[in-house]
């Protein structure tokens, strides 16, 4: 393989967050895919299995708000004469208690859940950090032989890929884990050599993942 060089140019930090978030997300699902296949062929099994259309998910979820309601108003319908005579319309006050809360506990569950912001955006953040304040030029990493070096006015530092655990790559960024440490290049930073090339060469040596994590921000 002749050598791969990327010449780094300052990173779309806010653009490229989603992207390295998801290679994150992706990389610990690897490292959890090894410690626990059992689980993971579990799992699998479930996302095989088709998950219907959100407008029927929609229609159901709006069917069972209208039982749930229902369920709520007949409870309160039944509790309150049941109250009213307690000894002798005690299981209409049962029954009507029961409605009420099972009524009650669906509306809750089948509120509109809101949207979790993903676990792996501060870690995306952090590793991104002052990537849109590098001096083009100035930093350049190469991929050759014995490894990748990564150089700057500075420093110089060869990691062998004995030490790398992974790479995962979505469509603009390259996220290699080594040495409990990531570094993200981008795509568009290849200045010599071929990513076509490089991947088979690397693939070969450590896990190569391809995770979709959104279109292209490059146009």
């Amino acid at each position: 393989m002749m050598d791969c060089c990327f010449q780094i140019h300052p990173y779309d930090v806010e653009a490229l967050r989603p992207q390295v978030s998801r290679a994150l997300e992706k990389r610990t699902e690897l490292r959890s895919r090894k410690s626990v296949p059992g689980l993971w062929k579990i799992t699998d099994r479930f996302r095989i299995m088709g998950k219907a259309p959100e407008g029927v998910l929609n229609r159901r979820r709006r069917r069972g708000r209208l039982w749930s309601a229902a369920c709520l108003a007949l409870g309160i319908f039944l509790l309150v004469p049941g109250l009213m005579d307690p000894e002798s319309l005690w299981l209409l006050a049962a029954v009507g208690a029961v409605d009420i809360v099972w009524g009650a506990v669906s509306l809750w569950m089948g509120r509109k859940r809101r949207i979790r912001a993903n676990p792996f955006d501060k870690s995306a953040g952090a590793l991104l950090q002052g990537k849109d304040r590098i001096p083009l030029g100035t930093v350049q990493a190469v991929f050759s032989e014995a490894g990748m070096t990564i150089a700057d006015a500075e420093r110089e530092e060869t990691v062998p890929y004995s030490d790398f655990e992974c790479c995962v790559e979505t469509e603009d960024i390259l996220l290699f884990v080594y040495q409990e440490r990531a570094t993200v290049l981008q795509k568009r930073d290849l200045a010599a050599g071929d990513l076509d090339s490089l991947r088979d060469f690397l693939s070969a040596r450590f896990v190569w993942e391809f995770s979709r994590a959104q279109d292209t921000i490059y146009k």
